[in-house]
């Protein structure tokens, strides 16, 4: 049910173990267990590290009962001890196969983000990756879009899509209406944006929410398009003229 998100416990849970091996690879993962449980101190911060580690992977270990937790929150826990962790890779298949792991990530990654959204073949929308793709084209969709409404701003549905269209357009300014808690809710403001216009880039998978159809006066589908990539559709997209914003706060 809803109350163990996305994936429900032990599909959380077990997202969750599986994601640190990984991101830091069955050899690493094997040389944490070894480190954390080795007799007499290596060095005072690595061994309070291997607490910081350990108790920060149990906290979101539990909190997996009502969330679906990312692997890089936890990443932190790790910082403190990797120095002190490599230097048990005393053993020369060790560090190849460490290597070799590494390797074959980094060139997994590069495919998946950085040349073509390897589920997109196999029809399966992973959203994460999706949206990855055509920030270029889709900025200047929206430059194009901007030059013939003159909107007062520019929005987008979700923090990821703020993120990457602001880096893209070089658009500190950009701002976010979703319902998420995040850094743009901090810089939003609020009485600022009262009676001014919007074009905003709505995500397929993340429809306008009240966000906006409740904080503007109309709201209106300019445009629509579809990212493509080698015959393969990746995402969809629209994007909304909205007006007069009722200076209501993000939530």
């Amino acid at each position: 049910g809803e109350t163990f998100g996305e994936l429900g416990f032990m599909g959380n849970i077990q997202a969750f173990v599986m994601g640190h091996v990984q991101m830091l690879g069955p050899g690493m993962v094997l040389l944490m267990v070894r480190y954390a449980f080795m007799p007499g101190p290596a060095l005072p911060l690595a061994r309070t590290g291997v607490f910081v580690m350990l108790a920060s992977t149990l906290c979101f270990a539990l909190l997996t009962y009502s969330n679906t937790i990312r692997i890089y929150w936890n990443m932190v826990a790790f910082a403190a001890v990797m120095p002190a962790v490599a230097m048990l890779l005393r053993f020369r298949v060790e560090l190849l196969v460490h290597a070799c792991y590494g390797l074959t990530v980094g060139v997994w990654y590069l495919l998946l983000y950085g040349l073509y959204p390897i589920n997109a073949a196999s029809e399966v929308a992973v959203r994460d990756v999706d949206i990855q793709y055509g920030m270029r084209e889709i900025g200047a969709r929206m430059t194009h879009l901007e030059e013939r409404y003159q909107p007062d701003v520019l929005m987008t549905s979700d923090y990821r899509t703020a993120g990457m269209l602001g880096f893209t357009l070089d658009r500190p300014d950009l701002l976010k209406a979703g319902p998420r808690n995040d850094q743009f809710d901090f810089w939003f403001d609020a009485a600022a944006m009262k009676g001014k216009s919007a074009l905003v880039l709505v995500d397929e998978a993340l429809p306008e929410t009240d966000l906006i159809v409740d904080r503007f006066e109309t709201v209106e589908t300019v445009h629509r398009f579809t990212i493509n990539r080698y015959g393969h559709d990746i995402h969809s997209w629209r994007i909304v003229y909205a007006q007069n914003h009722c200076g209501c706060g993000t939530h």
